[in-house]
């Protein structure tokens, strides 16, 4: 071959693939109207607020945890002891996944407030001896900070000894005059150790570890920060007695991830000012996933973020009834649409109310603002209604709401609202004056201090009435006492004809009392029936709640046997070397050995012959004349598939027959 052809092959191997375009999250989004940046804007506030309210609820819920835990170890550092070590017991609970959160929070706050020596030793860090360990304390005081007049701690160097140099460096720099105008410091700030999950450590690495630091308690303040899961006996009961002896522990309890819960769900979903709102199916998911798989705040905020960018990216109409002045025409034709308007429209009784409605956008835009206002009041006045509510069925026993408020709240998101307001108010007829009394002022209390939309001029008539109870009850004695004697003498009688009148006109004696307690009921199912009315039966609530359970549920639940089922059923969908197959059950050599074992599986009974499962693999082999392969071969293969098959749950042996395998799952996706 000459050179010239030898160039022209070697600059053939060259490839240009040119310019790639980034992909942007505009291009996945309905572009409808012009509502593309509007979605985006809109979900991006939404879920910026949602932020913002998260930050404030922690803030809030933990501020009593981390002051207290800031106030002890800044006393400890202040408090310089040579014969034992200050530690505190962080205990966080059990199913608590949130843990790094937590930790890092408690991280920041330690570095913000009191010091910047602050180690965070993670459970899962390979910190299997002494050394490691000390190794990982070192390597993390030295990104800490300092100065760089203090010298640096080098990667080496991990030990105690030239730990206690370089902190005595460090705090010598930081104190002098040349950095600071005044000598702010008056103690040196201590090195905080805080322990992620100290069961997980082992015990001898952690046991050295504190007799390390007990010698050298005279020249570094060392605070420790232990997390526990259970109780303080669980950390007291890894130690020896000697070591026990040698902490000064502090026991600090974390809420309870239901707490938590309570106050994400009354500022974030009950008393939120935001246009969203969850379903009671969808509510009810995401509790179920909260309190019956992993007690995870994190994943819940995450879940009810991902149904706000469902509900903004799919439901533009809402878009545009909330975020714009004028409605669209299209728009304005899907509102209609809505089958919650088109009630409306119904319930209209004059026809040509109906048909301005369905016909003249104008007068329909002006009635879409009405009818959005008239949801924002019933959302305003919804949490003081709720907390009425709660106050009144939680010590009545089988009242069907629970005890909590986010129960009280599913309840009333759920249908069926009314039939358990008839058996809760059965009970509340059987409280004594001074509790109906108390509950009564509660509401009226609340609901002035709350909402002006509200009209509770018949609970006021009700309190009144229970208030001057012995007035009503001195006036009604004397007028049936008066009317008794007149009734009685009115006419004259025999004795046999009075005695035959008396027991022919006994009534059942109802009290007073009883008589205005059933009244102050009435009124309070009536109030309750009429203000807490069930979201379904507002027009246009499609704008604010979000009811796709069927997407969240593929989205949040998982279901690793259906994505099993699908890969081996449509191996073609993952592997482009397999190319199309003519439907589902159709079986060719250019399938993985997995995924042919499994479809010949599922035309077998309960019990699979074995060899007559292989022999049906090897005909399918052999059949293909595109390339031979060795009988040997293709039954090592088989033998391989089917022990794959056992390990994803789908086959196992059994005793029955030596020869026979059972078959574990039956249906299809």
């Amino acid at each position: 071959m000459d050179g010239t052809n030898t160039q022209s092959l070697s600059r053939g191997v060259f490839t240009f693939r040119g310019k790639k375009k980034k992909p942007s999250i505009c291009d996945y989004v309905q572009n409808s109207c012009g509502l593309k940046e509007l979605q985006l804007s809109h979900y991006n506030y939404l879920s910026s607020q949602l932020d913002d309210m998260a930050e404030n609820i922690h803030a809030d819920v933990a501020d009593d945890l981390f002051s207290n835990l800031i106030s002890y170890i800044t006393e400890c550092g202040q408090k310089r002891s040579i014969d034992e070590i200050h530690a505190a017991a962080l205990i966080t609970g059990v199913n608590t996944p949130d843990h790094d959160v937590l930790y890092g929070n408690v991280v920041t706050h330690i570095k913000e407030q009191v010091t910047p020596y602050v180690v965070l030793l993670e459970s899962h860090s390979k910190a299997t001896s002494l050394k490691h360990l000390l190794h990982k304390i070192a390597s993390d005081l030295k990104c800490t900070g300092g100065s760089d007049e203090a010298g640096e701690l080098s990667s080496t160097q991990s030990t105690l000894y030239h730990i206690e140099n370089w902190y005595k460096s460090v705090e010598k720099v930081a104190q002098s005059p040349k950095k600071t105008k005044r000598a702010r410091l008056l103690q040196p700030r201590p090195i905080v150790l805080v322990f992620e999950e100290f069961s997980r450590f082992p015990i001898k690495c952690m046991q050295d570890l504190l007799i390390s630091f007990r010698n050298h308690l005279e020249s570094i303040p060392i605070v420790l920060v232990f997390g526990v899961s259970l109780s303080l006996s669980a950390l007291r009961s890894t130690l020896t007695h000697e070591l026990s002896t040698l902490l000064s522990i502090q026991a600090f309890q974390m809420i309870s991830s239901s707490v938590y819960l309570n106050a994400i769900i009354d500022k974030m979903l009950i008393a939120s000012p935001l246009p969203f709102r969850l379903d009671g199916r969808t509510f009810q998911l995401l509790l179920d996933n909260f309190l019956c798989h992993d007690f995870s705040i994190k994943k819940f905020l995450c879940s009810l973020k991902f149904c706000l960018m469902e509900h903004c990216l799919g439901n533009t109409e809402a878009i545009s009834a909330l975020s714009r002045n004028s409605i669209p025409k299209m728009d304005l034709d899907c509102i209609r649409r809505l089958s919650s308007f088109r009630r409306y429209v119904e319930s209209e009784s004059d026809p040509s109310l109906q048909i301005k409605l369905l016909e003249d956008d104008g007068y329909t835009r002006k009635t879409i603002s009405s009818l959005i206002k008239n949801i924002n009041t019933f959302h305003q006045k919804q949490p003081a209604l709720l907390r009425c509510l709660h106050n009144l069925v939680k010590d009545l026993p089988a009242s069907g709401f629970g005890k909590q408020v986010r129960e009280v709240y599913f309840t009333v998101l759920s249908e069926g609202l009314t039939d358990k307001l008839k058996g809760v108010f059965d009970l509340i007829k059987n409280l004594s004056k001074v509790e109906l009394e108390s509950q009564l002022e509660f509401i009226i209390e609340t609901m002035t201090s709350s909402t002006d939309a509200v009209d509770i001029s018949t609970l006021q008539q009700a309190l009144y009435k229970l208030q001057h109870f012995e007035e009503l009850l001195a006036e009604t004695e004397v007028s049936q006492t008066q009317q008794g004697k007149k009734s009685l003498f009115d006419k004259k009688m025999d004795m046999y004809t009075l005695r035959k009148t008396l027991q022919g006109n006994r009534p059942h004696r109802v009290t007073l009392y009883e008589q205005i307690r059933s009244e102050a009921s009435d009124t309070l199912y009536t109030f309750f029936s009429a203000e807490l009315e069930h979201h379904r039966q507002l027009p246009l609530y499609e704008l604010f709640y979000y009811e796709n359970i069927k997407s969240l549920k593929a989205a949040i639940n998982a279901m690793p046997r259906v994505a099993v089922f699908s890969a081996l059923s449509k191996p073609n969908m993952y592997i482009d070397a397999i190319g199309p197959l003519p439907s589902i059950e159709s079986v060719t050599p250019r399938l993985p050995d997995t995924s042919l074992a499994f479809k010949l599986h599922l035309e077998c009974g309960a019990l699979i012959n074995v060899y007559d499962w292989m022999q049906a693999f090897l005909a399918i082999h052999e059949g293909d004349s595109s390339h031979t392969v060795d009988n040997k071969e293709l039954c090592a293969r088989f033998t391989h598939s089917t022990a794959e098959m056992q390990f994803l749950g789908f086959v196992k042996s059994t005793k029955k027959k030596t020869d026979h395998m059972s078959r574990l799952t039956w249906g299809t996706v």
